[in-house]
């Protein structure tokens, strides 16, 4: 029976940390080692970790340099067969561990990989594992990896030296294996400046590894992925008002001056994360729709959230369907409503490519100046 080693870094987490112990102390699996590195705590954390301190395998609290340094202390005092990953706030599914145990004495592969949910947006599917080339494909959330395997995180990076680490393995030849179950719900992926030195720290990585590759059969093809990533990476980051405030502006003036009258469809989770630049169209958006009656007379930011059905009665508007995922479907029932033929409709989608279009040469020499080996993908 393999022995499991779950790490959990932790700093200033009362709040949450109690759940993420109580997730893996009441998980039905024998063999699990808990490793807790706190990094000097002044917020409680440690007062509430001493009270399951009999139930934890190794526990330590002093100050440190930073997330991964943490992880790394973690690797060092580990003895599992396997490792796993478990941030303050973040929980097992019950009975997640017990499923990978069992897995992995069927296929010992050096990583196994599941799902993730979010607390609030809902599963998350990794993506191929091909996207390595320009994004991580699965959440460290999800990933099971053979103790042997792994050596350090390299501390250079503060936001993604775990995309590097596991990079790394891919092209080494390590053994992936996907286990379509469900393995943590977290919290995570808050809109923050973080996102803009991930988005950079990211991208160096990328530019890092397809150095290593120069010469591979897909380089060029690799390399316009990443470039795009980056592009909508930046692009979320701007629309979120987090950077470049000045484009920001002048793309909302840009796409006012196109519609005088807009309603926008949709109030989840792009909506709210593209607010900066939905309030910047200012008196232009008329009112919400959303296709969930929960919200109806409702208030998004302070505008009115209606039914789907008042779009019948509009003239002279451009609906904004603001759900990427649900676009098509969207699309479709605007449709079959047979609006008014002066009635408009756009798309998140088309306003992504409006936008990297317009702004791509500034972006690119964004990147130029701030990521280290950005000019193996910039344009020629």
């Amino acid at each position: 029976m393999n022995k499991i080693s779950i790490i959990t870094v932790v700093f200033n987490a009362a709040n949450t940390i109690e759940g993420t112990i109580k997730s893996v102390l009441n998980q039905d699996y024998p063999q699990i080692e808990y490793i807790i590195i706190d990094g000097g705590s002044t917020d409680g954390t440690v007062e509430i970790i001493e009270k399951y301190r009999k139930s934890v395998s190794y526990f330590i609290s002093e100050p440190d340099d930073g997330l991964y340094y943490a992880m790394n202390k973690g690797l060092e005092v580990a003895k599992g067969d396997y490792v796993y990953f478990l941030n303050a706030g973040d929980t097992l599914v019950q009975g997640a561990i017990v499923n990978v145990a069992q897995y992995l004495e069927l296929y010992p592969v050096d990583i196994l990989y599941g799902n993730i949910v979010h607390n609030r947006y809902g599963r998350r599917l990794p993506l191929p594992l091909n996207a390595f080339y320009w994004q991580f494909p699965m959440s460290h959330q999800s990933i099971v990896l053979k103790r042997d395997s792994i050596d350090r995180f390299d501390t250079n990076y503060r936001l993604a030296a775990d995309y590097k680490l596991f990079y790394e393995k891919y092209i080494s030849g390590k053994i992936f294996l996907y286990l379509p179950i469900d393995i943590a719900f977290y919290e995570g992926d808050g809109l923050s400046d973080n996102l803009v030195n991930s988005c950079r720290e990211r991208a160096m990585v990328s530019c890092e590894m397809l150095k290593r590759l120069s010469g591979f059969e897909e380089y060029d093809l690799y390399r316009r992925f990443i470039l795009d990533f980056y592009l909508e990476k930046n692009f979320e980051i701007i629309m979120a008002g987090v950077d470049n405030t000045d484009i920001l502006d002048e793309f909302a003036n840009y796409y006012a001056s196109k519609y005088s009258e807009i309603i926008v469809f949709g109030t989840g989770d792009i909506a709210g994360k593209c607010f900066e630049f939905l309030k910047r169209l200012g008196d232009r958006i008329v009112f919400f729709v959303d296709n969930d009656k929960n919200k109806w007379g409702r208030n998004f930011n302070g505008y009115r959230i209606a039914s789907p059905d008042e779009l019948i009665n509009e003239k002279n508007k451009t609906v904004l369907i603001m759900n990427e995922r649900f676009m098509e479907n969207i699309s479709q029932q605007l449709e079959t409503m047979q609006l008014d033929a002066t009635m408009t409709i756009d798309n998140y989608a088309d306003l992504k490519a409006d936008f990297k279009l317009k702004y791509k040469s500034e972006i690119i020499e964004k990147g130029l100046k701030e990521v280290r080996g950005f000019e193996v993908i910039a344009d020629e």
